[in-house]
């Protein structure tokens, strides 16, 4: 394994690393009721205890009584309950040190979460660390690492299969995907971070075996981030349906046959386990989750608002944190999205036919598959949808990583394009992240019109102080752009 890769995947962990600490506990979208989930699961809880059915006449809108219909008890033991985590969460004015205001619970109490009928495995993990804690903060924390190693884990399997340990050029798809957002989600304590980090595993699995005949050990990995994907939420078998649609495209199907072939022992086991784990997630869906009310207003209506909200989506995608209420400086959009912009140029006039058409698919069934997730969402009619990116990254990373996969493929004739393509994505990314890390660091020390130089009177401040975590954020942000620095020497 080469210098360089240990030095890409290593910046990744210190940037996750740095958002793990910095990030006060419940800043996540819906972390708390993800925590008490995660607590019941550690502990054998899967389920939790039904509540009884709600009454539809005593809720204002249809989007409350979805949330009320998906909500379970489970059992909290003594500490690990404290009903000030996420307490800033409704005011991005607002600072964090009202983190503290609550003590946790002198005895085994019962909580309500909203995430009750969740596929339960993944949290497994999280559960099981906090077994280590006594107190609900420190818990979480440890909850957030154990699922940060595992994102992390996807991540560097994902480069590795793609050849960036050996060929540079073949990174330029994943730094552009790894977007602020994608780390924010890998570093809270929430399924969406392993749905994310797994689908980008997975459809970089897709791709090297589209290539050419690849090491075995990429069906193992298939299997386990499909696994993961398949297990974290109730669309990863959409996502895992994509990724194979996208390399049997380009591959075309006598060629998919013949490398199936070739190693069909390992490929028939790795189908095998994620059409098992995919199954399940479908048969718990069918069994255990109820679906959304039926949506109020004209579907051609509800259609149009969702295609006005891509744009909103897209900058999601690239990084919007907390609940949607912390975004970044307009110049790290404008920056992340002119790099997506020039890949996908460079991909689709380098593209051969084939890969032209699979490119144009690819684009046009991540919007459409979009559309039709926030259409669902919108269970009150136009203009209250709840589409978020971090719904359909899932699918939504097969876009630049196949753009990615295109530009290295015909790097030998372009070199010097893909060579400058490498150089700038990895210095827009080092420097967004920071960008990123700031913002988000700053709305919750003195909200989000504080003093832009906050960090030596801040209301609330991470472990060990916000200097430790942003230098950690910093040298992250080095390793990236120290991977292309130390590759093409």
């Amino acid at each position: 394994m080469r210098f360089p890769f240990v030095v890409l995947v290593g910046g990744y962990a210190l940037l996750v690393l740095a958002w793990v600490f910095g990030n006060p506990p419940g800043a996540g979208p819906d972390e708390y009721a993800h925590y008490l989930k995660a607590v019941a699961a550690g502990r054998g809880q899967l389920l939790g205890d039904a509540l009884p059915a709600p009454d539809p006449s005593r809720f204002a809108t249809r989007e409350t009584l979805w949330g009320a219909l998906t909500e379970r008890r489970v059992h909290i033991p003594k500490g690990l309950a404290r009903d000030s985590i996420g307490c800033n969460t409704t005011d991005a004015r607002r600072d964090a040190s009202c983190v503290d205001d609550a003590s946790p619970n002198q005895s085994a109490v019962d909580k309500v979460t909203n995430v009750g009928d969740y596929p339960p495995l993944v949290y497994v993990p999280a559960g099981v660390a906090t077994l280590l804690a006594r107190d609900a903060i420190p818990a979480l924390r440890l909850g957030r690492l154990a699922l940060a190693a595992l994102s992390l884990l996807m991540i560097a399997l994902a480069a590795w299969t793609l050849g960036a340990s050996s060929h540079p050029l073949a990174a330029i798809g994943l730094l552009v995907t790894v977007t602020p957002m994608v780390v924010f989600c890998a570093s809270v304590l929430s399924t969406s971070g392993a749905e994310i980090a797994g689908s980008i595993c997975f459809s970089s699995c897709a791709l090297r075996l589209s290539r050419a005949p690849a090491d075995a050990r990429v069906w193992w990995i298939a299997a386990a981030s499909g696994v993961v994907v398949a297990l974290s939420r109730p669309l990863g078998p959409l996502w895992l349906a994509a990724a194979v649609l996208m390399a049997l495209s380009l591959a075309g199907v006598h060629r998919a046959q013949e490398l199936v072939a070739r190693q069909w022992r390992a490929a028939t086991a790795a189908g095998l386990v994620v059409a098992a784990a995919a199954s399940s997630t479908v048969l718990w869906e069918v069994l255990v989750e109820p679906g959304p009310p039926s949506m109020k207003g004209p579907l051609l209506r509800t259609i149009s608002s969702e295609v006005r909200r891509l744009p909103a989506v897209l900058r999601q995608g690239i990084g919007k944190f907390g609940f949607l209420d912390t975004p970044m400086p307009a110049a790290a959009y404008a920056a992340w999205a002119a790099v997506i912009g020039l890949v996908v140029v460079a991909a689709f006039v380098a593209a051969d036919r084939r890969e032209r058409v699979v490119l144009m698919a690819t684009v046009g069934g991540a919007v459409v598959v979009s559309l039709v997730v926030g259409v669902r969402a919108a269970v009150d009619g136009p203009g209250r949808s709840y589409l978020q990116a971090r719904w359909v990254l899932g699918v939504g990373v097969l876009v630049p990583l196949l753009c990615g996969e295109i530009v290295f493929r015909h790097a030998s004739e372009t070199a010097a394009v893909a060579r400058r393509l490498l150089w700038l994505a990895a210095g827009v990314a080092a420097v967004v992240h920071v960008a990123a890390w700031l913002a988000n660091a700053r709305r919750h020390a003195v909200g989000i019109h504080g003093p832009l130089l906050f960090m030596s009177h801040s209301a609330w401040s991470p472990p060990l102080g916000w200097w430790l975590w942003l230098a950690v954020a910093c040298a992250g942000a080095t390793g990236i752009a120290a991977f292309v620095v130390t590759s093409d020497r």
